[in-house]
Order: structure tokens, then sequence, then C-alpha cells
């Protein structure tokens, strides 16, 4: 009984004993087909048959041997295979009722390659057709027709996002708001007008304005007048926009030139002449913009202030000094205007 080691020791053996080393395809190769012992039988034998004719068109020498049983034939073959270090090819066919698995392996490179296939009764046309299947895959074989990878998906590229709207340094705004506040203490609210010119679109904000402001009238048995003449300069930081709105939070800095004339002193009083005072006030400043056009937004602020240096405004006689007014410790002031891009 002859065994797999046997079968490869005859195949060392063969015509083609100085082949190509086993990285190599020679086209002679030689084919041994295996057959389990006693399973010889008219669809067998015209196999060989159909099978050496074919392969010889190719270059393929056909050879037969049996073994025992084809169970663990692969791992035996790949063994005796890295010790010979001989290129070759094994087939087999495993029957079962009207089914038939071709293979084909490579021992050396551990490559197998089946085929199953339905057989009808007649022997002579399962032979023929085993024949060519294995014909078709000893050609691939030596081509290595290995079958493509399925082509991959083309990506689908992420949807762009909408363009943005540029923040160029150079777009300047002219802005004008209404204000409301109070200045001295213990009399209503002034109102005036901030002119300002700030930037437009960008997050880092430095901008100067100038408010417009009535007269105002202090004062009980002495009154007095009180212009004044406030320039600040605002230094924030403004949000991204986001449904046309943004938050705008800074800092302000304020210098007032405040100057008094009294209008009224009933004798023995007699005021302190016409005179100018510089008031440095510090504060913050939070503001919603809203844009309404691409270079028109409307904007609400709300602003606190604190004076660094107050000053009090006074009247005397011989002995005694009275204070006609105050300045408010804190002062609030809201702001309601529009700004458009200018410049």
């Amino acid at each position: 009984m002859r065994t797999v080691g046997a079968l490869l020791a005859t195949l060392s053996c063969t015509a083609f004993a100085e082949a190509a080393h086993a990285d190599t395809r020679d086209a002679h190769e030689p084919l041994v087909i295996l057959t389990e012992q006693g399973s010889k039988d008219a669809e067998n034998i015209a196999f060989f048959s159909s099978v050496r004719a074919l392969a010889a068109e190719i270059g393929i020498l056909v050879t037969t041997e049996e073994v025992p049983s084809f169970q663990n034939v692969r791992d035996t073959l790949v063994s005796e295979a890295r010790v010979r270090k001989k290129p070759f090819l094994v087939a087999w066919i495993q029957r079962e009722e009207r089914v038939r698995t071709v293979h084909l392996f490579d021992p050396w490179n551990n490559k197998l390659r089946t085929r199953i296939i339905d057989v009808g009764d007649s022997a002579t046309a399962n032979a023929e057709a085993l024949a060519l299947i294995l014909r078709a895959e000893l050609v691939a074989y030596l081509h290595d027709l290995t079958p493509p990878p399925p082509p991959l998906s083309p990506p689908v590229p992420a949807p762009a996002p909408p363009p943005s709207s540029p923040e160029p340094g150079s777009r300047w705004a002219l802005a004008a708001f209404y204000t409301l506040g109070n200045f001295l203490r213990g009399h209503g609210a002034q109102q005036g007008v901030r002119i300002a010119v700030e930037p437009m679109e960008q997050h880092f904000r430095l901008g100067i304005g100038y408010t417009l402001l009535p007269e105002e009238t202090a004062g009980q048995e002495v009154a007095i007048i009180v212009r004044r003449h406030p320039i600040d300069l605002d230094l924030g930081y403004a949000s991204r926009e986001h449904h046309r709105l943004r938050w705008v939070g800074g800092t302000v800095l304020s210098g007032d030139w405040v100057t008094r004339h009294t209008s009224l002193a009933p004798s023995p009083l007699s005021s302190e002449p016409d005179s100018g005072h510089f008031v440095v006030s510090a504060g913050l400043r939070v503001r919603q913009e809203l844009r309404i056009l691409r270079n028109l937004v409307l904007g609400l602020a709300v602003r606190l202030d604190i004076p660094l240096n107050p000053i009090e405004f006074q009247t005397s006689s011989a002995n005694t000094t009275k204070t006609v007014a105050r300045l408010a410790p804190v002062r609030f002031i809201a702001e309601l205007g529009i700004k458009a891009l200018a410049f």
C-alpha cells in the first residue's frame, strides 16, 4: 500500500527533477491525481484518460497515485513539500451522490483551489465535465488568475459648509446710539446721542465714541448748569455670528470734560466761579447685535460706569460751604442704535 510519503518520493524522481526553484512556475510541472484505494470505476478511468489529453495541451504531465484516505492529505503534502522543496501540483476529487468536489493543491505554496459541480447518471459525461473543470483550474493556476476584488464605491464627499461671510480687517462702521443714563446723584436720567467709529466684523473690537448731551440744571437755592463732553474708548470681543445674532462684551474707559455755570445764587451765598473738571470713568458694556442687512446692524447695550475721580459742585459764604450737586457713584447707561459700514 502506497502512502502519501511514497507518492512524494515518486514525484521527486519525475523527469523534471531539475525544475526551477519553488518560487518559480514551470510550464511542465507534474500533476499527480490522487485516488482512494479501491475507488477505481468507469468514471475514474474515463476521467484519467480525458484529463491526460487535456493537460498535455498545456504542457502538464499527469500521473495517478492511490492513497488510503483523503483525510489530512493536505497537511501531509505541505510537510513533505517543505522537506523536498520541489514545486508540484496535486489534485483529487471527493465524490458524493450527485456532487463532485475538485481540489487542485500546490503543497509548496499551500494554495488550494476548489470547484463543486453537479453530476448526472452518465459516467462518461461526468468524467469529461470533471476533466474540463480541472483543466480550467490548471490554466488559472498557471496564470495566477485570482478574481479581482470588487470595485470600491467612490467615497461620498461631505457636503461643503455654507460659505461664511468674510471678515477682512479694514471694515469699519459708523454707529449712532440713543443713550439714557444718570450722571448727577439724585437727579433724573440724562438723554443723549452717542456717535462712534468701530469695527464692523472683527472679533476683537477697538472703538471710539463721543456723546452729545444737553445741559443739566441742578440745585434749588443755587441753580447751576452742568455741561458735559464725554469721549469713550471701547475695547472688547465679539462672538461668532449665529442666526444673525452676536454678543459683544468689553471694557470702557471714558474721559468727561464737565463745566459748571451758576445761573442763580441769592445773597449772601456766592458760587465758585465757572470752572471745568476732567472726570475719568471706567466700566463695562454688554451689547447684543442683530444683523438686519449685510452692512447694517441693530444694537442694544447696557453699560455700567464708575467715576475714578468724583467731584462736587459747591457754593460758599463767608463761613459756610454748601454742596449743590454730586456725581452718582455708579452710572447706569442703556444704548439703542444702529451701525452701518462706512469704509
